[in-house]
């Protein structure tokens, strides 16, 4: 497709909107309202998900589980994984 070709497309697409204000309106309001409240909820919670965990020495923490649920789980080590967490070699 080339630029005329989209310049084209892009008209016809204006056309189209004008001559259904209804839809138009319908459709602006949608995608307004769903843009706002993705935006709202990631600026919510990006504090909380992106902060460092409070831990004095993460290299002494290690996962307790089996390896079998975890290659059931499609997780690999090593990664991130969602499980219970202990502390090696005693204390913080």
């Amino acid at each position: 497709m080339n630029d005329y070709e989209f310049i084209q497309d892009i008209r016809y697409a204006l056309r189209q909107l004008r001559k259904t204000p209804g839809f138009t309106i319908t459709a602006v309001l949608t995608l307004a309202l769903g843009i706002g409240g993705e935006c709202r909820d990631l600026h919510a919670c990006a504090p909380v998900m992106l902060k460092s965990l409070p831990l004095l020495s993460p290299t002494s923490y290690g996962e307790i589980g089996d390896k079998n649920s975890l290659l059931q789980l499609g997780r690999l080590h090593p990664g991130p994984t969602l499980g219970i967490f202990a502390v090696l070699g005693g204390g913080l």
